[in-house]
């Protein structure tokens, strides 16, 4: 977390994350994964050592894994556990949770009147949480009646999306979504002004003897902005209206409900990572390279050059290393059933069964169902084993 451990202030030998940045700075080559590259590249590089030269394998899945970092997601549960973490009420005046935690450690360490204003202060962030937890429920509760009504409809095996369109916010019932939302909005703020209190308050009692006191100021920054950053992501989804040109034609927003649990989620995603793909890694860098079998469609690189901004960098399409045509037999059955005719199933194990045979068993079979992956091999396991 980029303000929770800044370089300067990590120096803690047992941490693992300090080791392995120790090991990186000492090598010549760092090998990562596209998750860990864009995520050091989210927190202002303070994940990797700084580097100049970057290869990319695997590079068409480049722009899905800058998406996936970019995109957010909430659903009621999410929501629920941040603000249980902050406070959580299991009796008249009884509470759990992080707030409670800094009450009980100032106890005993610091001057009574402290002590006095750290509780008051407690006991509004309490207060503030259990109001953003009402408001919580009656957005969620309102927001399920309004896909009731003009959700996607039917019951499916897959999770069912509503895009967010200007269509869809002019309903009139969406007014009400809108409205709890504003609810929902202002109480996320005042659990983020009671933090905020309480961390100012908490500045300056560092020099008292508050059991872990850096671990506990650590928590509170990181819920301070966590609260707000999914506060701004939810007003990106919730907020738009298209009459005033709120949101920014790069971002798609929408609402799933889960095939399973039915579940509401809200999400929202960059439409186009060009940009922060050329400011990020191309600009940055001295050299960057993208490789992959699979960057050209129609022999051209134009389009991933569009998805990604890459118009400026050089290209080149090596040829194959193996010698497909005298290494290779292509096996193109033109008698076989199509897959939802009757025979289809008992055809293809049939023609696995002879391939294999032929082949003396020297043969990969790939399958796009699971399912008839393990009917394929039940049916001729015991054929194969016999030869």
């Amino acid at each position: 977390d980029a303000e929770l451990c800044p370089p300067d202030r990590c120096r803690r030998e047992n941490c693992f994350f300090y080791r392995a940045r120790q090991a990186a700075e000492s090598a010549h080559l760092i090998i990562v994964n596209h998750a860990l590259l864009l995520a050091d590249v989210a927190v202002e590089n303070r994940v990797l050592p700084d580097y100049r030269y970057l290869i990319v394998d695997e590079a068409h899945h480049l722009e899905d894994s800058v998406t996936r970092q970019l995109s957010f997601q909430a659903n009621q549960r999410f929501l629920e556990r941040m603000l249980t973490d902050l406070s959580q009420q299991t009796g008249v005046g009884r509470y759990t949770g992080f707030l409670r935690t800094v009450s009980v450690r100032c106890q005993g360490a610091v001057p009574e009147g402290a002590l006095s204003d750290v509780q008051d202060r407690v006991t509004a962030g309490h207060e503030a949480v259990e109001r953003t937890m009402r408001a919580l429920y009656e957005f969620f509760n309102t927001l399920t009646s309004f896909l009731d009504d003009h959700g996607p409809r039917g019951s499916s095996q897959y999770n069912r999306r509503l895009r967010l369109t200007a269509a869809v916010r002019r309903q009139p019932a969406w007014d009400q979504v809108e409205i709890v939302w504003d609810n929902l909005s202002t109480g996320l703020k005042g659990v983020g002004q009671a933090i905020e209190s309480l961390g100012r308050l908490l500045e300056n009692l560092d020099t008292y003897d508050v059991q872990d006191f850096e671990d506990l100021w650590n928590e509170l920054v990181r819920y301070r902005v966590q609260i707000g950053t999914i506060r701004d992501q939810l007003s990106t989804i919730l907020e738009y209206n298209p009459g005033r040109g709120q949101e920014s034609s790069n971002t798609i927003t929408w609402v799933e409900i889960a095939a399973k649990s039915d579940e509401v989620s809200l999400h929202a995603a960059p439409l186009h990572v060009g940009d922060l793909v050329q400011q990020h890694l191309f600009n940055a860098k001295e050299a960057v390279i993208l490789t992959s079998a699979t960057l050209r469609t129609e022999e051209s690189f134009d389009y991933m050059r569009e998805r990604l901004g890459a118009w400026e960098i050089s290209e080149a399409a090596v040829g194959s290393p193996f010698d497909y045509e005298s290494s290779t037999l292509l096996y193109l059955p033109t008698d076989i059933p199509e897959p939802n005719n009757q025979g289809y199933q008992g055809t293809v194990e049939a023609a696995l069964l002879a391939l294999a045979q032929a082949t003396r068993g020297r043969m990969l079979a790939l399958f796009t169902s699971y399912s008839q992956l393990k009917s394929t091999a039940n049916a001729i396991r015991e054929r194969l084993a016999e030869d």
